[in-house]
């Protein structure tokens, strides 16, 4: 675990030998501190016995050779015990104070001990004071000299005891191994540190994947249409640089005319799929009570006027009859796309001003014509549920293959909830990663409340390389050489 292993390997060593060291000194401790208390107490008991001795030997000089009584000689052996058992046990009691509170049971133990070794030792004091004078002093002396006698020999013998233990004690750890530096780090492993972090990039990748997948708001995938709402697409429309390009074109310089993906570039991967959608449509509107297709959308900016405009062409270019509306009275610009004027359109006809005739206005293809807004009125809502806007689409569907209306976003404003009951068809326009699910199911709710149901969805502006990314198979367009003559 460092850059130095020899170094390490000599403080490992050490460590070991100081624990083995302490634990030794842990072990011998106790008889290290009792000893050190009898080594202070010894000189304090040879003084003591060497003044009892001096006393006896000089009373013994001056009062001559005294003899002790048995009876005498019996009180001295008894009082001996009982001094020297009560000094052993005061020496015990100082050695216990040390370590140990008055409270502490064995102290309480010793000192009950104490008061019962006193009480005898007053009895025997009681006898003594009965023997003569003589006896009586020949006899304290005489008890002196014994009693320090023995403690001081057993104190000997206690110390030495002590000293012996001391020098025998063996801790009850020893090192089994020494410190040993290896060739190579035992951490980290690289290769298994490498093993475990590839396979958890791999876990964290596909995790992340799953949540993004759990946590999604918006809607990116036509799958998702088909599995939540039970719809479906008939179109899936990529992503066209060009659209993008011509939009752009429109927006700088309005009412130049030509300016259609399905026109100026044929070949867009973008106008390949709604030809593709032209095919679904012919299925989808046999069932249908006219030839009338309502292209609407959720909300503002998902490409539906771009669907219903690049669609009439490649239907027209198909051979069909076709007409497209623009009843989007409130911000219609389906006429830029055209290179025509807004006026004299489905405001002006509903309101009685034009007729039918007057209204429709060619395009670069023959079989390809438009209504425009025309002005734009206070009360759009209004004069879409008139009746002759309804007579409007009657007309034209006599006149025409199919008939596109360009209405405005379902949940801005009714105008495509009432539109939609005089069409044979609605279908919604989703863009990917516009809108969350939420919005598509509160779209279908509205229109279906409306007495309006939607045949399917086109998906546009599809991000095709992502979903081929994603999937591996899916997002491929087919795409067709148109020869030149």
């Amino acid at each position: 675990l460092g850059p130095q292993p020899a170094q390490l390997t000599q403080i490992l060593d050490e460590i070991l030998q100081t624990y083995v060291r302490q634990n030794v000194e842990r072990r011998s401790a106790q008889s290290e501190n009792t000893l050190a208390f009898l080594e202070t107490q010894l000189p304090l008991l040879k003084d003591q016995l060497d003044t009892a001795e001096a006393a006896y030997n000089t009373y013994r000089l001056q009062e001559g050779s005294v003899d002790l009584t048995s009876e005498t000689q019996s009180v001295l052996k008894s009082i001996v015990e009982f001094d020297a058992e009560i000094l052993k046990l005061q020496q015990e009691r100082d050695d216990l104070r040390q370590r140990y509170t008055s409270a502490h049971p064995l102290l309480k133990a010793l000192d009950a001990k104490l008061v019962r070794l006193r009480t005898g030792r007053e009895k025997l004091d009681a006898q003594v004071s009965k023997l003569p004078i003589t006896q009586q002093h020949i006899l304290g002396l005489a008890r002196d000299v014994e009693v320090n006698t023995r403690l001081y020999a057993g104190l000997l013998t206690t110390a030495q005891e002590l000293r012996v233990a001391r020098a025998g004690t063996v801790g009850n750890v020893r090192i089994v191994d020494v410190a040993v530096a290896l060739d190579e780090p035992v951490k980290p492993r690289k290769a298994l540190v490498l093993a475990v972090a590839l396979l958890l990039g791999l876990v964290v990748g596909l995790g992340l994947v799953f949540l993004r997948r759990q946590l999604q708001v918006t809607v990116d995938d036509p799958d998702q249409i088909e599995h939540r709402l039970g719809l479906p697409v008939y179109a899936s429309i990529p992503h066209s640089k060009r659209e993008v390009a011509i939009a752009r074109v429109l927006k700088r310089h309005r009412g130049d005319e030509g300016q259609l993906l399905a026109i100026v570039d044929p070949e867009d991967d973008a106008v390949e799929s709604l030809r593709s959608l032209r095919t679904t449509l012919h299925f989808a509107l046999m069932d249908a009570d006219n030839g009338a297709l309502l292209i609407t959308g959720s909300s503002p900016g998902l490409g539906k006027s771009f669907i219903s405009k690049n669609l009439a062409v490649v239907l027209a270019q198909s051979g069909k009859k076709v007409a497209i509306v623009d009843a989007d009275l409130r911000k219609g610009l389906l006429h830029q796309g055209f290179g025509l004027s807004r006026e004299q359109g489905v405001s002006e006809y509903v309101s009685g001003v034009a007729r039918l005739e007057e209204i429709l206005k060619a395009t670069v293809l023959p079989n390809l014509m438009v209504i425009t807004t025309g002005q734009r009125p206070p009360n759009p809502s209004e004069l879409l549920m008139h009746l002759r806007f309804e007579e409007l689409l009657q007309q034209l569907n006599k006149l025409f293959d199919i008939v596109i209306v360009d209405a405005p976003p379902v949940l801005a404003v009714t105008d495509a909830a009432i539109v939609g009951r005089m069409t044979g068809a609605t279908l919604l326009v989703a863009r990917a990663g516009s809108h969350p699910m939420r919005e598509l199911e509160q779209t279908i709710k509205r229109l279906g409340q409306a007495g309006v149901p939607v045949k399917g969805f086109v998906f546009n502006d599809l991000d095709v390389n992502r979903l081929r990314y994603r999937y591996g198979y899916k997002g491929y367009v087919y795409r067709y050489s148109y020869k030149k003559s």
